[in-house]
This record gives C-alpha cells, sequence and structure tokens, in this order.
C-alpha cells in the first residue's frame, strides 16, 4: 500500500513540475512593449523591440521578402492602431487596469501558408507632467528712431518743397543709381538706392551656373493625374542648374553645358481597371481615394549642345539619365468592399481573384523595389531668352524652355524597361512683373510609344469605411501590381530665387 501511495506522489510531482514548465514557456512567449501614456504621441516597431530588448530578429527564406503584420486576437489601447509594417502608432486617450494583451500574426508575402504567431502585451499609464515648447508668434518692439544717413552718421531731414528734395523725386523715376541734385556749392549727399529694374546680363552671368539666367528654384501647386485617373493638385518643387563649359569666341551663349533637374513632384498611384462609385466615399487609411496621388523624387542630370541660334531662341540637342522613386506599399494601400454573391460583377470579380473569395473586402498596394524607378531620354530643347528691346541685349532671367525627348522611363512602362516613352516638358517665364521674372507657368506629359493597348472593363467598387483596416481578418491583399499608363501634370510656380533677389 505505501509502495502505490509514494508512487501516485511521484506522479502527481511530475506532473505538476510539466504543467509549470509548460506554463513557464508560454509565458517566455510574451514581448512586453514600450509603456504608453494617456495623451502623448506613442509609436514602437515590433521588429527593432524584438531586435533590441529580447536578441531576437525575424529570418524568412525569401531575400526579398514582404513582412505584413495582422491582428489575430485581444486588443490594443484605445487611439492606438497596429500598421502592416508591424509600428504601434497613435495616442492613447484613457487609462485601464491591468495589462493590454494581444497576439499578432507575422505574414511573409511569398509564403503566405506558414505564418507566425508572436503575443504581446501593453501598459498604458496616466499622463504625467512634462514641459512643451510654446509654438506662436512673438511680440516683438517697434523701433520708433528716425533713419540714419549711412555716410554722415545722422538723422535724414530733407526740407519739404527744397531743390534737393524735388531732385530726389525725379531721380528715382530713372533705371541708374541716384544722385542728387544740390545747390551751388553744397556737397553731393549719399542716397539710399532705388528699386531696380531687370539688368542685362553682363558676360560672367552667361558662365557662372549661379546666375539667374542659369538656375531656377520653383515653389508651386500643380495637377497631376494618368490616364484613366482622376487628377488632384499637390504641391510641386523644382530645382534646375545649368553650368555653361564651353562657348564659341563670337557668341556669348555657351556652345556645351552640363544640366541637372531635380523634383519633388506627384505620382499617379490608381489600380488598373478598378474605379470608386461611392457618392460619399470615406478616405482609406492612407487618406485619400482610389486616384490617391502621392509625392515622388524625380530626377536626371545630362548633357546639353547648342545647334543654332535664332536672335534670342536657341535650338539645343539634350540628353540624361536618372530615376524617379517608387511607392512605398503603405503609401499605395487602398481598401474596396468585395462584390456581394449575386453582383453582376462577382463571377468575372472572383475568376480575376479566386483567393478572394469569403472575404468582405480586399487591399491593393505597389511591390516593393530595392532600386529606383530607372528613366533615360533625348531631345531638342527650345529656349527662349528674354530681352530689353534691343537684338543684342539679353538680361539676366532665366530662359522659357520646351523639351521634345523619347526614351525609356520605368515609372511609366511597369517598372520594366520595355517600351518607349514620348514626353513633353515646358516651363514658361511670364513677362509679368515689370521689373522682375519670377511667375512661372509649366507643364509635362509622358506617352507611351507602340506596343498593345490595355482596354478593360474596370471593377466598379465601393471603397471600404475608414475604421476597416488593412490588418483585419475580413481583408484579403492581392498580388502586387505596378503603375502602367500615361502620365500628365500642369502647374503654376514661383521662382524663390528670383522672390529673394527682388527683397
Amino acid at each position: 500500500m505505501k509502495t502505490y501511495r509514494s508512487r501516485l506522489i511521484l506522479f502527481l510531482i511530475q506532473f505538476f513540475l510539466s504543467v509549470s514548465g509548460v506554463l513557464a514557456q508560454e509565458k517566455s512567449q510574451e514581448f512586453a512593449l514600450p509603456v504608453a501614456h494617456v495623451g502623448e504621441g506613442y509609436r514602437a516597431e515590433i521588429e527593432s523591440v524584438l531586435r533590441e530588448k529580447y536578441q531576437l530578429r525575424l529570418e524568412s527564406g525569401n531575400a526579398n521578402g514582404v513582412i505584413l503584420w495582422t491582428m489575430v486576437s485581444g486588443e490594443v489601447p484605445s487611439g492606438l492602431s497596429v500598421r502592416t509594417d508591424g509600428t504601434v502608432i497613435g495616442r492613447p486617450n484613457e487609462v485601464r487596469a491591468g495589462i493590454y494583451q494581444f497576439s499578432l500574426k507575422a505574414v511573409d508575402m511569398a509564403v503566405r501558408d506558414e505564418p507566425l504567431e508572436l503575443h504581446f502585451s501593453l501598459e498604458v499609464r496616466a499622463g504625467r507632467l512634462r514641459l512643451t515648447k510654446i509654438e506662436g508668434p512673438r511680440l516683438v518692439p517697434i523701433d520708433t528712431a528716425p533713419p540714419v544717413n549711412a555716410a554722415f552718421n545722422h538723422p535724414a531731414s530733407p526740407v519739404i518743397g527744397s531743390k534737393e528734395t524735388s531732385a530726389k523725386n525725379e531721380d528715382t523715376s530713372t533705371n541708374s543709381e541716384p544722385v542728387a541734385k544740390t545747390e551751388a556749392g553744397a556737397a553731393p549727399e549719399p542716397q539710399p538706392p532705388a528699386i531696380r529694374q531687370m539688368k542685362n546680363a553682363d558676360p560672367k552671368d552667361f558662365t557662372n551656373p549661379f546666375s539667374s539666367m542659369n538656375k531656377r528654384f520653383i515653389l508651386g501647386v500643380e495637377q497631376s493625374g494618368g490616364a484613366s485617373a482622376k487628377s488632384q493638385g499637390k504641391p510641386f518643387l523644382n530645382l534646375f542648374i545649368n553650368t555653361p563649359l564651353f562657348r564659341s569666341s563670337d557668341d556669348e551663349l555657351a556652345r556645351v553645358s552640363v544640366w541637372g533637374d531635380v523634383r519633388l513632384t506627384s505620382t499617379p498611384s490608381q489600380i488598373t481597371a478598378f474605379a470608386n462609385i461611392s457618392s460619399a466615399a470615406i478616405d482609406t487609411i492612407t487618406g485619400g481615394n482610389v486616384n490617391e496621388l502621392a509625392l515622388g523624387f524625380d530626377f536626371v542630370v545630362g548633357p546639353e549642345v547648342r545647334i543654332s541660334r535664332f536672335d534670342n531662341v536657341t535650338l539645343n540637342f539634350i540628353s540624361a539619365f536618372g530615376a524617379v522613386s517608387p511607392l512605398s506599399p503603405e503609401q499605395s494601400v487602398q481598401l474596396f468592399e468585395v462584390p456581394k454573391a449575386n453582383s453582376s460583377q462577382a463571377e468575372a470579380f472572383f475568376k480575376e481573384f479566386p483567393d478572394a473569395k469569403g472575404k468582405d473586402h480586399i487591399a491593393f498596394i505597389a511591390p516593393e523595389r530595392d532600386r529606383f524607378l530607372r528613366q533615360y531620354f533625348g531631345g531638342l530643347r527650345f529656349k527662349t531668352y528674354t530681352k530689353d528691346g534691343t537684338p543684342s541685349k539679353i538680361q539676366n532671367v532665366f530662359p522659357s524652355m520646351l523639351d521634345v525627348t523619347f526614351g525609356q522611363n520605368e515609372a511609366v512602362t511597369g517598372g520594366r524597361l520595355h517600351k518607349f516613352v514620348f514626353g513633353l516638358d515646358g516651363f514658361y517665364v511670364l513677362p509679368f512683373p515689370d521689373k522682375y521674372r519670377l511667375l512661372y507657368l509649366f507643364g509635362s506629359a509622358k506617352f507611351k510609344v507602340g506596343g498593345p493597348k490595355s482596354i478593360k472593363t474596370p471593377f466598379l467598387l465601393d471603397t471600404s469605411a475608414s475604421s476597416v483596416k488593412v490588418t483585419d481578418p475580413s481583408v484579403f491583399i492581392a498580388e502586387p501590381r505596378p503603375s502602367n499608363r500615361d502620365v500628365y501634370r500642369i502647374g503654376f510656380g514661383v521662382d524663390l530665387f528670383e522672390l529673394f533677389r527682388k527683397n
């Protein structure tokens, strides 16, 4: 009897030890995120926490794999959300007794049938006392002292109606520096500079890459869009610099130069064969609709050779190569509702996206690239310089330009250099204000040349509500598709260099 009792006690001890070991192992798999405070901005990148706090990292057999995170169970604090890139972000707005616990699933887009599920905890504490910087206008004392003449260091006090005052008023209407007319025997008194008219370019301006006729920096607003895409207004920045290299002895304009053009511009990102029919569409998680235009970086550099000159107009041969920054998957996320089973589009839709059956929403993202989108081209450039009315006098102002080019551009042809692109790009300087030339109209267009035309019947889908997240289990993520359509942009801007020079 004692033998059976001792065996039973030994069995119970082994059972409790194994259970406690399993519980300890499960507990060790829960990862604690940094503490959040109510009313304060919060951001925690899950992969960074795993690497820095637990010395762990995610590994995939696919070298170029894209990891997407989705919520499995539990909940995050009110005011926070989990992005598809594994970032917990937001601003907590309430404190709850206890610690928030939730589970996330990491999925490699290339191997979707082997997800990794991890458990996390997050504590939210009450708001704390802290110092913040005041952002706002400040009071500045007014200087009531009379203006001081720089040459003689005494207050300037012209007498009303005197010959000297009349001479000043007459002289400020000329284009040269004013010289005061004084009474006989009186010493001339230096005068403040008047606003100048545009000056004619001197020989140094033609060869200096930083003169007004060789550089521009335009800030403006443009309307941009693509084929079958609704256009939207976005800010536009353009920096253009021309560096003269060689010029002939009988002509001040350069024969050969190197030019560079850097732009922060908008890129159409409409998904092919999709459109939005919701009359009061709620913005998707990107903050826009299906025709969202995101900012991208575009630059080119190359040589310019002058072929001929006609008075103040020149004809030049140009060539260039450069790149365009692709949209990130996060920027390009677009969410739609899946057609109902009795919809007229259901059969064609599920034939193209069979894995979307059983889901309520479908998400589209742009493919991730580890390289910029390449572009190169060659063509002709027409330049028109500003004159003062005489045939030989060219003013120190950036010329109006029109580029007609032919080449290849991966941003227009679906991420590959396999079709040719015809381009038009123009900047026209407006002939006002009178004393300066700082207002520009600009526009460009890129057209695919050759190859089959893609004409499809679009799927007319409703945009998902803003409460739907791409990480929800009811969302199906479709295979990424690159943009493949003609684009255009047109806008208006101000040359900041000329604006500062005017001031």
